[in-house]
């Protein structure tokens, strides 16, 4: 018999597994699923996939449907707009901050990765290289707010799910490649207001993307269109 604490593993396996599908695409919006599906998947018992797809129906990943069952959740239009006007003004606060915080050794080393990625656009397509992350990852541990980062983690999974739509639009790597170098020479600049602007400029501009990707024919049926 399973302890509470293998119980308690297991379920958090399965959680991470079935997460990782959910945001990779692999089990699409609108999709039905089932327990069994993940028991013979997973190799684990029906109590840690059922407490895995739980904790992501309170995520907004997944829908329990009476007397149909799991279905993977679609994404709300509604919620796209929604989430960005929260990001687009936590960031623009960050990044304002971030140009007093940032400590000179961190945007000496920013700005050497994105000359390294400039310096690859002859041998590689740029468009293959996003270098958002890490940016982003900076301004955030030099602001040292908790209080904002709590309120961003919560949206984190789901603008994955968005960006991993955004980014196979052609040229949308390009386009972001351009716009973090407009956020990190306002950052070296120390001209927090210039950083604040570059932030919600490229918030804008990549939520477009998103939405520019929402209307692509491969991708509207996975969206709930609420108003």
């Amino acid at each position: 018999m399973e302890s509470n604490t293998e119980k308690k593993s297991l379920s958090d396996i399965a959680y991470s597994q079935i997460k990782n599908m959910l945001l990779e695409f692999e089990l699409h919006p609108g999709s039905a699923v089932t327990e069994i599906m993940f028991m013979q998947k997973f190799g684990i018992s029906r109590t840690p996939v059922r407490q895995a797809l739980q904790r992501l129906e309170q995520e907004g990943f997944m829908r329990l449907t009476p007397r149909k069952g799991w279905f993977v959740a679609g994404v709300s239009l509604r919620d796209i707009q929604e989430i960005f006007v929260v990001r687009e003004a936590l960031e623009g606060i960050a990044a304002r901050l971030a140009a007093e915080l940032l400590p000179q050794e961190v945007l000496d080393g920013l700005n050497l990765y994105m000359e390294k990625i400039s310096s690859q656009e002859q041998t590689k397509d740029i468009d293959e290289v996003d270098p958002g992350d890490i940016l982003h990852e900076k301004i955030f541990e030099a602001v040292n707010n908790q209080q904002m980062n709590r309120v961003l983690r919560l949206y984190n999974d789901q603008l994955r799910r968005f960006h991993i739509m955004a980014s196979k639009l052609p040229g949308r790597a390009l386009l972001s490649y351009k716009e973090h170098y407009e956020i990190l020479r306002a950052l070296t600049e120390r001209n927090g207001e210039k950083a604040e602007k570059a932030m919600r400029e490229h918030i804008n501009s990549s939520k477009r993307s998103i939405l520019d990707a929402v209307v692509n024919e491969s991708y509207g049926k996975w969206f709930e269109c609420q108003p």
